[in-house]
């Protein structure tokens, strides 16, 4: 047996990034408020920057993806539903799937992370990121049903 052996079921290495510093990653909670606030594609989205961080690339592609489809579904499901579900209801639910995701699929990476010393991505990156996605989503929205008539 080498002398060194990769096991896939424990936590990632908190790796340096090219300047040096070790990288820092979006915590579930960043997760969870940006899935609430501004949809599961942008708590889809810091999940792949941090699966990207811990070079798991095929699924940073699958968060990326799934946080898509699951926010155009909701999208098709009020539509559905003619606005009849109130905001709260997706903003609760989208914040409790994302923290549940992130905590199976990071949460040992996190706390490795965390433990090793690594620091939390800045907040303001993740105020852009749930900028981004709200702004994209309104203006969606906007064009589909016209909500300025």
């Amino acid at each position: 047996m080498p002398a060194s052996t990769i096991n896939p079921y424990t936590a990632s290495k908190s790796v340096p990034d090219a300047t040096g510093d070790k990288i820092r990653l979006y915590s579930p909670t960043q997760i969870a408020a940006a899935a609430a606030l501004g949809s599961l594609a942008a708590g889809g989205t810091m999940l792949a920057l941090n699966f990207e961080k811990l070079n798991r690339k095929g699924a940073a592609i699958a968060a990326v993806l799934l946080g898509l489809i699951a926010t155009i579904s909701q999208i098709g499901l009020v539509t559905v539903l003619s606005f009849e579900i109130p905001g709260q209801v997706f903003w609760i639910t989208n914040a409790l799937i994302a923290l549940a995701v992130a905590k199976g699929t990071q949460g040992n990476d996190f706390a490795a992370h965390t433990s090793a010393g690594g620091k939390l991505e800045r907040g303001w990156k993740a105020i852009l990121i749930v900028a981004g996605f709200a702004s994209f989503w309104f203006g969606m929205l906007y064009l589909l049903f016209g909500l300025g008539n």
